[in-house]
């Protein structure tokens, strides 16, 4: 009787329902009870992995007839390997999962820049972005500025073998993601300028470093030095693009607080005028 009513206890229940996550026993405890069901299924909603088309399938039948309430549970969203991701099923997906902060798109394809606006519009808090392997052609520099310029927490990009992204794009992923932590770019159009920006703006720690060292070294015996100064002059003039933008943001924020201040002085003085022509002793 005594262990039946520690297992009644939710609060207790929900912690021993998470180390059966842990141990990817979770889902059969959900037949155990209504109580242990209510209590295992949010847990086993926060992270969806859809793996292969059955599950794919069976997950927009879902989502799309039933709705269910646990779709607001939903913070890691996983569909590697998904060769037909097309913009109007993210759509679909994003639409009912408004809470994510972790997405892995690893070697999925047919989706374009529609999808990382989406991305970017739906989900600012987003931490995790995996686009590793994309090669249809579809998504641009556009796409990845309109990420990069939302995401602010953003922790973890992979765009390996993403050769769509021009360095000077990758450049602005440097300048305008402070806490950047790990930043996969095997393959991707990067020189020796870029490595040194990133050791200086950022502290991270590359996957495969080995395999990122030899890839540079092969385009660089490819690269004359016509083009290298041509690139360095390129990527010095967004680095000045940047702090421009900054300063003039700065500047703004500065017009606007002065203009309050000025506002406030004409309302006083206009304050003031009145008192003196109608002569009286009022308070401004």
């Amino acid at each position: 009787m005594e262990h039946s009513r520690i297992f009644s206890k939710p609060e207790v229940l929900e912690r021993i329902l998470y180390f059966l996550l842990i141990n990817k026993s979770l889902y059969p405890a959900l037949c155990v009870s209504q109580l242990w069901y209510r209590c295992g299924a949010p847990i086993l909603w926060k992270r969806v992995e859809l793996k292969n088309s059955n599950i794919r399938k069976i997950f927009m039948v879902i989502i799309q007839e039933r709705k269910p309430v646990y779709c607001l549970n939903v913070t890691h969203l996983k569909i590697p390997y998904y060769y037909h991701l097309s913009d109007k099923k993210f759509k679909i997906i994003a639409g009912l999962l408004p809470n994510i902060v972790h997405l892995d798109f690893a070697f999925s394809e047919r989706f374009g820049d529609k999808t990382l606006n989406r991305i970017a519009k739906l989900y600012p808090y987003l931490k995790y972005l995996n686009l590793a392997g994309y090669s249809d052609g579809l998504i641009t520099d556009k796409g990845l500025y309109a990420i990069i310029n939302s995401c602010h927490k953003l922790e973890y990009l992979n765009i390996s073998y993403c050769k769509e992204f021009s360095e000077i794009a990758i450049w602005n992923v440097i300048h305008s993601c402070p806490k950047l932590q790990e930043f996969d770019i095997r393959e991707c159009k990067i020189s020796y300028t870029t490595i040194k920006e990133i050791e200086l703006y950022l502290k991270i720690k590359y996957i495969n470093p080995d395999i990122a060292s030899r890839y540079l070294k092969r385009i660089s015996r490819k690269m004359d030095a016509k083009t290298t100064r041509v690139r360095s002059k390129v990527l010095k003039s967004v680095i000045l693009r940047n702090k421009i933008t900054k300063n003039i943001e700065g500047i703004k924020k500065d017009i606007a607080l002065l203009k309050e201040v000025l506002e406030k002085i004409i309302n006083i003085c206009q304050a003031h005028d009145r008192r003196q022509y109608l002569g009286t002793d009022l308070p401004i």
